[in-house]
């Protein structure tokens, strides 16, 4: 978000700006979701552990691989390769062209 703010002129840095900050909302989203979820299920009598066992696992593995989109990323960024997080990208681009996202 920062460097959204500071930088008004480059824009392969407004863009990768921009990707992380809907990357970071869309974690957050997802992760939120998920907790909301396990908690409704883990409140069924009798399968409610197992339910809170199988969102908690399915968490874990999820927030593993946006880990690992993070890392891939990082590295593209710093390498200065334009490459778009699936849909995220779009997104991005649409919202620095001052197009209407939705």
């Amino acid at each position: 978000m920062v460097f959204l703010v500071l930088e008004k002129k480059d824009p392969f840095v407004r863009f990768w700006a921009m990707q992380s900050v809907f990357f970071g909302a869309a974690w957050l989203a997802v992760s939120i979701g998920l907790q909301i979820v396990a908690f409704i299920l883990g409140r069924i009598p009798y399968l409610g552990g197992f339910f809170a066992f199988i969102f908690g696992l399915a968490g874990l593995v999820l927030g593993l691989g946006l880990v690992v989109l993070w890392v891939v990323t990082i590295v593209k960024a710093f390498s200065k390769v334009e490459w778009e997080i699936p849909y995220l990208g779009k997104l991005a681009r649409k919202q620095l062209a001052g197009e209407k996202l939705f």
